[in-house]
C-alpha cells in the first residue's frame, strides 16, 4: 500500500475530538493491534489526502465540533 505524502484525519466520538498524522503511522498502529489480538481502538477515518489538503478539512470541521461541545449538558 502507498501510504507515502497521505495524511488521515480522524474523528473520535467520545472525546468530541479530530486527530491528524500521517497515514502511515496509522496503519502501523492498526498491524500492530492486530498481530497483539488488541483492540484497534475508536478513532474514526473521516478523510486521507496531503497533509495541507486534510488540514483544510479539519478546519471545515472544527466549528461543528466545537458546537456540540457547547451544546452538551453541563453535568
Amino acid at each position: 500500500m502507498k501510504t507515502k505524502g497521505l495524511w488521515i484525519l480522524e474523528w473520535h466520538h467520545a472525546s468530541n475530538n479530530i486527530h491528524i498524522q500521517p497515514l502511515a503511522m496509522t496503519i502501523q498502529g492498526n498491524l500492530a493491534r492486530f498481530r497483539a489480538n488488541q483492540n484497534p481502538g475508536v478513532w474514526v477515518p473521516l478523510f486521507i489526502e496531503t497533509k495541507a489538503e486534510v488540514d483544510e478539512t479539519a478546519d471545515q470541521v472544527r466549528p461543528l465540533l466545537i458546537e456540540r461541545e457547547q451544546s452538551k449538558d453541563p453535568v
